[in-house]
């Protein structure tokens, strides 16, 4: 496997593994700071990571399902350890922004590339 591909596949669990960290582990952000920081982290960064992970796959030909299947299992880790197991719900968003992603990845470069 090329350092590249493994960087796409890896990038959006390092930025989750980050942000989650720094979340838990700073003391001296306020509570409710906190608070703000992981509903931001779940409804608008996190799906992010996704889409833009499912557009270099598209863009770069990468196996979709290996990519999205470890962000998948690294959030689900993190959500386990860190979190709580209803926070396993927000798999059921982010794989199909991954996948619509992944296809407007593949629909627009291989557009551009005719």
């Amino acid at each position: 496997m090329k350092i590249k591909n493994a960087i796409v596949i890896l990038f959006p669990s390092i930025i989750m593994l980050l942000i989650i960290v720094f979340y838990f582990s700073n003391d001296r952000i306020r509570e409710y700071d906190k608070m703000g920081l992981l509903i931001l982290s779940l409804l608008f960064i996190f799906p992010i990571l996704f889409a833009i992970q499912g557009v270099i796959l598209g863009k770069k030909k990468i196996n979709v399902f290996l990519a999205l299947g470890i962000s998948t299992a690294v959030f689900a880790i993190l959500s386990l350890i860190w979190l709580n197991s209803s926070a396993l719900f927000y798999c059921v968003i982010y794989l199909p922004l991954g996948m619509l992603g992944y296809l407007f990845g593949r629909w627009f470069y291989g557009k551009s590339n005719e």
